[in-house]
């Protein structure tokens, strides 16, 4: 409906302006003119009015136009400040060329390592037997032929001991060989440098003394000091080594000195010997 009435009204204006286009090409009769206007109109009026439509509901009616406010213009702005040009920028430093990187060397990897070959365990070591030392040799006594009343043995008187001598006699593993003879082996200890031991016995004019004192630790020395004070016999060192061996006859009848020590005095001249003693017995 809408479409045919836009097709009517266009088709009367263009059949007005047709009208009017040969109304003034006939001579400007303005009378005309004016009646064919008015029955254009009065055509249009009458075509353009559309019919009621039946049960329409009523148009409602268009909101009231609330007006905007007023424009308020915004401030004038101000310039901006002239910048300051930025001082220019100082060159950057030539850059260092990079030091030519030398590759690594190839690696060699280490040969394959042969495993150890498997250790056969050690035998079992078998304990020594237990030691059994030799029984302590006992000369024999020297026979004596059956001769005539035998002279008397003079029997030495014993001399007190001493503070700080030592009787021989009296040592571990000494034994007696009868007519004052004596025979054994025992150890001293020389405590500090420059220590002396000293060992007294009863001799008879003529028995034979050998006595040998020996050790690992020191340059073995002896003296032997006769009944009346006076030295008989100095050793130091015999056969070319560090221990020292005494044979001598003896001159007197009396009470003997022994004297153990060191042959030097250094601070670490001191420590354990042996000492060996023989007093053979008086002949008949």
């Amino acid at each position: 409906m809408n479409l045919k009435f836009k097709w009517l009204s266009i088709s009367l204006i263009f059949a007005s302006s047709v009208l009017i286009a040969s109304c003034n090409s006939g001579g400007n009769q303005d009378q005309d003119i004016l009646e064919l206007q008015a029955t254009v109109l009065a055509m249009s009026s009458e075509q353009l009015k559309e019919p009621a439509r039946q049960n329409e509901t009523p148009a409602k009616p268009l909101p009231t136009y609330t007006p905007f406010p007023t424009y308020t213009p915004y401030p004038t702005l101000e310039p901006l400040p002239t910048l300051t040009p930025l001082p220019p920028l100082p060159p950057l430093p030539t850059l260092v060329p990079l030091q030519t990187h030398t590759p690594n060397p190839t690696y060699i990897p280490y040969p394959t390592l042969e495993p150890l070959p498997t250790l056969t365990p050690l035998p079992t070591l078998e304990p020594l037997p237990t030691y059994t030392p030799f029984p302590t040799y006992t000369p024999y006594p020297t026979p004596i032929t059956p001769t005539a009343t035998p002279t008397p043995v003079p029997t030495p008187t014993l001399t007190p001991t001493p503070y700080g001598y030592q009787s021989i006699v009296s040592q571990a593993g000494m034994v007696t060989l009868g007519n004052n003879g004596y025979q054994g082996a025992f150890t001293g200890v020389i405590d500090t440098p420059g220590d002396t031991d000293t060992y007294m016995f009863d001799a008879v004019k003529g028995q034979t003394l050998e006595v040998t004192m020996s050790s690992n630790v020191i340059d073995t020395l002896l003296e032997l000091t006769d009944p009346d004070g006076q030295r008989e016999m100095r050793v130091d060192d015999s056969g070319g080594g560090t221990n020292a061996t005494l044979i001598r006859t003896l001159s007197k009848s009396g009470t003997y000195l022994i004297i153990a020590s060191s042959a030097t005095s250094g601070l670490s001249d001191f420590g354990a010997y042996n000492l060996s003693f023989t007093l053979n017995p008086k002949a008949n």
